[in-house]
């Protein structure tokens, strides 16, 4: 990122704090390592050099300026000129029963379109074709896509037409268009698609409080057949032959997939289809080592041993579906798996699995072991259960290069305490952690107390951020979260409780147990144990030196 790119954020944050002793050029240098180095979004990086330094989010005027498809998961912050592609009023129950009126729609703009909720509705005015500028939005993840958030600090301003041009790209049409399942592609909209159930199964959820129920399978023609996800009940069925008008693509797992919403028409068609089934051998796979199955494509082979299963049971349209979860290992790391079909094992039996299909799950590889798959015992020499049990000991290099590690433990030395550690309050409805009393969703709240750490750990290799949970804050600290609030009262200052944290943290050596994942902000463990391993100063010294020499 280029300096000139950030001044007006430098200049942004130097207001906002008001304070003669941090200099533009520092708070320069901190915001480029945010960015470039520790892989934050320029948001991210700003609100927490803002911290750092004792300001609030609340005093930044210079939101930071981004096209639609420029958004991700987790950014805040944001101003957006945009036009509004469809828009509604509807009502929702919350999680304590009560109902709330939203505004939902599509904003659009010349890269592509995304969908939004406006969280405040009084005096809000979005109307199909109004082109808007919107500073202080933030996103959030909906139906595999980011979703723009309007919440009640969001400045809405009415803009020219002029001031944008003509949204393009396949996902901004505005005339229906028919294809055949082939020809589709992710982020397009107001598609029309004709086509067979194949597969069908139900789901509910339960998101903010509200529970929603959806259907997914697979639709086929003549010339494909595609996952697809419905978000009302249109009454589908297994064999059914539909049409669909008004229907929406998105990318699912590099896969094109039909999604039909409640601005979908679908009707059903008197009428045979012939379908291309979607067809796989377990030739075709490829023999992998578990560390290795996220690189060695969609289905592989491999010879591990059960270290944890258990029977679950989902609901769907023919009935309740059983299902087994667990955990595989073949030495070389440890993978979650679902077997859809017969899986007869239990923990410490040696299997071998052919033609299991790799997922993911939070940007980590997962097996699917389904009709395709083929599972079976085997004689193939693996290490005791008992040794497997225990976390693959890993360095940070050796884990990116993985795109992450389950169950795994890092040995290195903590670097920096980040803003927001301690004593912290969380939203009451959302669990968002609170800014000065405020959620970014529902507003002023009461908070609930909790406590964390936010840190970043070097090995040597490379860096990793790290959070505790409350537990291991109170682990790390030798104090419950009660004595903790006591001595914040007494000394009538909560960042006393992160001054300790820093003392009994900052430039120690510990070593991490959890699941790491890398994903946009770099990689991530939200750690299940903390220990403060013994230093042989000899023995480590005469490693160095070896190292040096050789």
């Amino acid at each position: 990122m280029k300096k000139e790119m950030i001044a007006p954020h430098v200049k942004d944050i130097t207001r906002a704090l008001g304070k003669e002793e941090v200099s533009e050029e520092q708070i320069e240098a901190e915001l480029l390592e945010a960015v470039q180095d520790f892989g934050m979004t320029l948001s991210q990086a700003k609100r927490t050099i803002l911290k750092k330094h004792g300001g609030k989010a609340q005093d930044l005027k210079e939101w930071v300026k981004v096209k639609l498809s420029e958004v991700r998961d987790g950014d805040t912050e944001l101003e957006l000129l945009c036009r509004v592609v469809y828009s509604s009023r509807k009502q929702i129950s919350g999680r304590s029963g009560e109902t709330k009126e939203i505004i939902s729609g599509i904003l659009g703009d010349e890269t592509t379109t995304r969908p939004f909720t406006s969280w405040k509705t009084t005096g809000v005015e979005l109307n199909v074709g109004d082109v808007v500028r919107l500073k202080n939005v933030y996103i959030t993840d909906w139906r595999g896509e980011p979703q723009v958030n309007i919440g009640e600090y969001t400045i809405i301003e009415k803009a020219d037409s002029s001031e944008l041009p003509s949204y393009g790209g396949g996902a901004a049409r505005t005339e229906p268009v028919e294809k055949k399942l082939s020809d589709v592609r992710g982020d397009e909209r107001n598609l029309v698609v004709s086509g067979k159930i194949i597969t069908l199964n139900r789901r509910t959820t339960v998101k903010d409080g509200v529970e929603k129920t959806f259907f997914y399978g697979l639709i086929g023609d003549e010339t494909a057949t595609i996952p697809f996800t419905a978000w009302k009940d249109f009454s589908l069925a297994k064999n059914q032959v539909i049409r669909a008008e008004g229907a929406y693509a998105t990318t699912w797992k590099e896969r094109p997939q039909i999604n039909l919403s409640e601005r979908t028409s679908v009707t059903v068609l008197d009428e045979e289809m012939e379908t291309v089934a979607p067809q796989f051998s377990t030739a075709e796979a490829v023999d992998s080592e578990i560390k290795d199955v996220g690189k060695n494509g969609s289905r592989v082979n491999v010879v591990a041993r059960v270290l944890a299963v258990e029977e679950r049971e989902l609901e769907s349209d023919n009935g309740p579906r059983s299902m087994k979860t667990g955990i595989l290992s073949d030495g070389t790391g440890k993978i979650g798996f679902t077997a859809w079909t017969e899986f007869p094992y239990a923990a410490g039996d040696a299997v071998q699995i052919k033609g299991a299909r790799v997922r993911y799950w939070r940007n980590r590889p997962q097996l699917n072991i389904d009709d395709n798959s083929e599972v079976s015992p085997t004689d193939r020499q693996l290490p005791p259960i008992e040794e497997m049990e225990r976390p693959l000991q890993m360095d940070i290099d050796g884990i990116m290069r993985l795109s992450g590690a389950l169950d795994a433990s890092v040995t290195g030395v903590i670097m920096d305490i980040k803003g927001g550690s301690g004593l912290i309050d969380r939203c009451p409805v959302c669990r968002k952690v609170l800014q000065d009393g405020i959620c970014t969703t529902h507003g002023e709240v009461e908070g609930v107390p909790d406590m964390r750490v936010k840190c970043v750990l070097d090995d040597g290799t490379g860096t990793m951020n790290v959070v505790l949970n409350r537990a291991l804050t109170e682990q790390v600290l030798g104090m419950s979260m009660d004595d903790a609030i006591k001595m914040a009262m007494e000394k009538r200052s909560f960042t006393v409780v992160q001054k300790e944290v820093e003392n009994r943290l900052l430039v120690k050596t510990v070593t991490i147990r959890g699941d790491m994942v890398l994903d946009d902000y770099g990689l991530s463990c939200y750690a299940r144990e903390i220990s403060f391993p013994e230093i042989d100063v000899e023995e480590e010294a005469q490693k160095l030196l070896e190292e040096v020499e050789a």
